[in-house]
Order: structure tokens, then C-alpha cells, then sequence
């Protein structure tokens, strides 16, 4: 189902597809454990389901590239993962899961605010392309109303936003209105000036997502 929606988003011209989703192999591994399986069993079959994900993300990604031969293309953006798990030790980080670390994805890790500058949630997932707010987000609630959520899934949007946006303004400016350049131009301005000085680059990636 998120394989055909991928492709209609791509036949339909969509110029940002985001992705607050996410493969959570030590979760499968946990769950398959839990059920009876050995652990190497369950590693195997939970690594086996991850590499038939990985192609598949992979294939649809060339083919978003592909199509920017024949028009704008469309910027992939997705969630970096949520299992890393930081206040049970600081090196207790998980790498990006899939979607975002498929090819070509942006993928997104969650930032909070720690006084006047941000830090890496202890939640989000290490080796993202860049960071975007995740922590105390206020969100839709089922049943109506809203109310506050937390994970890289709510730091995703803001990034998704933010390439609408670089589509805008970069077809005002009259640059190559192509995904390539929206990406680009969403990269290289990230901000790396408010994090506070224990973040490390692979945590955040290329700095904090800013709007035009």
C-alpha cells in the first residue's frame, strides 16, 4: 500500500512527498523473540524483511530520480526512526530506519528546545540529513482537538513544509524549479548555530531545517 501510494504521489506531480512512518527492526527483532523465536532466527528473519523494504525504497527512489528528466520531480522527505534510546546511555542510538534511509531520502531526526538552543531528542535516531523540531509538538487529535506529541514523525512535517516553501520561493527566483535544487537549497541553509555544543553533527546532520 505505501509502495502504490509513493508511485500515485509521483504519476500525480506532487512536489513533496512526507513520510511520518518508519521500519523498526529492533522492535520486529523483540517481538519475534518474545514470541518463542531464537534470537539469532528472529534477526535473521527481521533482517531478511528490512533488505526486501530496502530494495523496494530503493527502486522507487531511482525512479523518483529518473523522472526528473521529464519534469520538476519531487522531494522525498521521511522520518529518521525514533528507537534510539539516549537517557538509558548516550551512545544507545539506533540508525535511521526506513524509510528515510533509503536512497536519495531526506531523512529527518527531532531536535527540543534545552534553554535559549536546541539538543538531539533522546528518542531520535542517529544519521539524519538534517533536524527539525520533534519534542512537545502540538498536534491533531482523533476525535477532534489537539494535543502534544513527541518523535521524529512530528519533526518530518516541518521539514516537509519547509520544501514547499524552497519550491516557491525557487521558482519566483527563476532557478531550476527541480527537486534536486529544492533539496539542495533546504540543505544548505540548515542552521548549525543553535544547537547547544555536546550535539553532534551525525545526530543532527547537516544543521536545523529554516524556512526561506
Amino acid at each position: 500500500m505505501l509502495f502504490r501510494g509513493m508511485r500515485w504521489a509521483v504519476d500525480q506531480g506532487w512536489s513533496v512527498i512526507s513520510m511520518s512512518l518508519g521500519f523498526d527492526f529492533p522492535g520486529l527483532v523483540k517481538q519475534l523473540t518474545d514470541s518463542g523465536w531464537p534470537a539469532d532466527l528472529a534477526t535473521s528473519n527481521a533482517l531478511e524483511a528490512y533488505r526486501g523494504n530496502l530494495r523496494m525504497f530503493d527502486a522507487i527512489m531511482s525512479q523518483v530520480r529518473a523522472q526528473e528528466a521529464f519534469g520538476p520531480g519531487a522531494v522525498v522527505v521521511a522520518a529518521a526512526g525514533n528507537e534510539s534510546q539516549r537517557t538509558v546511555d548516550p551512545n544507545y542510538e539506533i540508525a535511521a530506519s526506513l524509510p528515510a534511509a533509503a536512497e536519495g531520502v531526506m531523512s529527518v531526526g527531532a531536535v527540543g528546545q534545552s534553554g535559549a538552543n536546541m539538543t538531539i531528542a533522546p528518542f531520535s535516531n542517529t544519521f539524519p540529513r538534517i533536524s527539525a523540531p520533534g519534542v512537545g509538538i502540538k498536534s491533531a487529535k482523533v476525535g477532534g482537538g489537539t494535543r502534544l506529541l513527541s518523535g521524529t514523525s512530528m519533526a518530518c512535517p516541518h521539514v516537509a513544509g519547509v520544501a514547499a516553501l524552497w519550491w516557491e520561493q525557487v521558482r519566483a527566483a527563476g532557478l531550476p524549479a527541480t527537486a534536486q535544487t529544492v533539496a539542495a537549497k533546504a540543505l544548505a541553509t540548515a542552521r548549525t548555530d543553535l544547537f547547544t555544543p555536546d550535539v553532534d553533527q551525525t545526530d543532527r546532520g547537516v544543521g536545523l531545517v529554516a524556512a526561506p
